[in-house]
């Protein structure tokens, strides 16, 4: 079973248009997956981050989403974070 850390990390690499490049800077701002998803939207917006990709992290695509918990839950699949 996928644990939060997995739940973190995949909505976070779900989020369309954020990628490595995008992910860095929150990282250095927010310290980790799970404070990157507890800030605020303004201190999301201020991270620079667009109301889209705020959204997309708020409220992931559901399908995507399950898809991947499924993934996660095949023997040897792994979710590798940065």
């Amino acid at each position: 079973m996928a644990g939060d850390r997995d739940q973190t990390w995949l909505t976070l690499s779900l989020a369309p248009g954020l990628g490595p490049a995008g992910l860095e800077p929150l990282l250095e701002r927010f310290g980790d997956g799970p404070g990157i998803l507890a800030a605020s939207d303004r201190e999301l917006e201020q991270g620079g981050l667009d109301r889209n990709l705020i959204g997309a992290l708020r409220k992931p695509d559901r399908e995507a989403f399950r898809a991947g918990l499924e993934w996660l839950e095949a023997p040897d699949h792994h979710l590798v974070a940065m």
